[in-house]
């Protein structure tokens, strides 16, 4: 048997020809065949594997300790290292792993990354088009729960270059805590002036009756998160209905939201909230998941996150907290000369990339395909997700699976690593029967003001030109810096010129270029 775990290459020893040397006819061309044959039918050829992924907790209890890991191991008759860090450290760990070529099995992240992007054009991964995907899964069916839609956009233009993580097209809520609502005595609020009244109560009239004057308005989280889970902003900002990422023009050219008008007029309106005092005045130092735990702590008046973290994760933890303390999104308030929008999703969340030796033998890949197909085989679910009854969870009165401190502590991060379990309209194994439909019902009313981004499965090929990186971080260092009042608004034209200068132009013509090749 192959004994595979890591194979230490320089980055010229795995420059391939596969690299960019084919692109399919057209993104939405991703062709769906028909699966065969039966997983039991795939040689069993590897003996240890290691998987290298950011992760939002700490790290599982060790090996020898942890039964769940062990049952994994023992029902894929293979040993597996889950090298798991915490995601703020992970794009750094990742750029050093690519460019030391020293390479797991398999690692996580997609095209949308520009360190993946780079290590595919490098030829650093498996292009499964080459391997009938999508469609031929040779049994592995689970691959199928992910959606068209889910394998066309996480393709690198048109390559299908790794497995991609399904999820649905919708899934964000901005939260707000009704018991603290009640409170104010206000009704929920339907225009952006009535949310700024009601954030001033929160913060301001001692909505949680401690008599003492140490509430904030709302989490929010650093520029960077401005537009992601736990960030906050986007509460306010939908309002101005910001595009998912690119606008397509009506000469068929490309407009990046960041130096859109729309994101001026949101910059300008957070930099009033922010003048009136009422969030953390720390805020542009928190990421995302120290904003989500303000909020748990019970200072804060709402978080953004998805809808099932919202009511059973972060919401369930403020209820166990306070008494009465409850949480409900809001639909995207209005505002005058604006039409508000929040974002689909692409219906994927990341991809799992493999090393690119192992196209060198289908034994090989099939069974390390089989191992990460664990992840999506619907039999698995319940197991990867909640482990064993009693030692890992318990089944609750209404019928839910609830993990017990054990069961977290063993499971962490290794019930979703890279790949996961698809979750139909839910992006969370955990939530109960009735969360479910009010989740399914909330997707359905908020969904319809969602903006699809024109751009995806779409990807610059600009290799270590690649400006997007260096544009992200100059513009949320610039938005931040004028919404605390650092910087003044008057100096926005200057930006967005200083954005284009600075690789915005070399962006726009690309992607404009990639949108006229494969959508125009």
């Amino acid at each position: 048997m192959s004994k595979s775990s890591k194979v230490s290459l320089s980055r010229r020893d795995f420059l391939r020809s596969t690299g960019t040397a084919a692109v399919l006819a057209a993104v939405p061309g991703v062709a769906m065949v028909a699966a065969q044959d039966s997983p039991d039918e795939i040689p069993r050829v590897l003996e240890e594997v290691t998987f290298l992924s950011g992760s939002p907790f700490p790290p599982p209890t060790p090996r020898d300790q942890n039964t769940y890991w062990q049952e994994i191991e023992s029902r894929l008759g293979v040993r597996i290292n889950f090298q798991l860090v915490p995601r703020s450290d992970y794009d750094a760990l990742l750029g050093t792993t690519l460019a030391s070529g020293d390479l797991p099995d398999a690692l996580g992240g997609g095209p949308g990354d520009p360190l993946i992007r780079q290590a595919l054009l490098d030829g650093a991964f498996v292009w499964l088009d080459d391997f009938g995907f999508p469609g031929d899964y040779r049994g592995l069916d689970g691959f199928a729960e992910v959606s068209e839609a889910g394998w066309r956009n996480s393709a690198f233009n048109g390559r299908v270059n790794g497995v991609p993580t399904g999820s649905h097209d919708f899934d964000d809520g901005s939260f707000i805590r009704t018991d603290w609502l009640e409170a104010t005595g206000m009704e929920k609020p339907t225009t952006l002036e009535e949310l700024t009244a009601l954030m001033q109560a929160f913060a301001e009239n001692d909505p949680d009756g401690n008599g003492n004057n140490d509430t904030f308005a709302y989490s929010i989280a650093s520029a960077s998160s401005r537009h992601d889970d736990g960030g906050g902003w986007r509460a306010f900002t939908d309002a101005f209905g910001i595009p998912n990422n690119w606008e397509l023009q009506d000469d068929g050219t490309l407009l990046h939201k960041d130096v859109h008008e729309t994101t001026r007029a949101a910059t300008e309106h957070m930099r009033s909230l922010v003048s009136l005092g009422i969030f953390n005045p720390d805020f542009l130092s928190l990421n995302s998941n120290q904003a989500n735990e303000e909020f748990a702590s019970g200072i804060s008046g709402g978080l953004v996150h998805n809808l099932a973290s919202g009511y059973d994760l972060w919401g369930a933890r403020v209820r166990e907290l306070i008494d009465g303390a409850d949480v409900t999104p809001i639909d995207p308030v209005t505002t005058e000369g604006f039409e508000r929008a929040n974002w689909l999703r692409p219906e994927f969340n990341t991809v799992t990339q493999i090393r690119f030796d192992y196209a060198d033998d289908e034994d090989r890949l099939w069974d390390l395909l089989r191992i990460i197909h664990f992840w999506f085989d619907p039999a698995t679910k319940d197991f990867v997700n909640f482990g064993f009854e009693g030692e890992h969870h318990i089944v609750t009165e209404s019928g839910a699976l609830e993990q017990t401190e054990k069961g977290s502590q063993d499971i962490a991060w290794i019930r979703a690593w890279n790949p996961r379990h698809v979750n139909k309209q839910v992006d969370a194994p955990y939530v109960g029967p009735e969360t479910f439909e009010q989740i399914t019902e909330d997707t359905a009313r908020l969904k319809q003001w969602g903006l699809p981004d024109p751009t995806w499965g779409l990807f610059p090929e600009l290799g270590f030109e690649d400006p997007s990186a260096t544009l992200s971080d100059f513009a949320n260092n610039t938005i931040g810096r004028m919404v605390v009042g650092e910087q003044s608004m008057d100096e926005w034209d200057t930006y967005v010129e200083e954005w284009y200068n600075r690789g915005g132009r070399l962006l726009t013509d690309t992607m404009t270029a990639l949108y006229q090749q494969f959508k125009g």
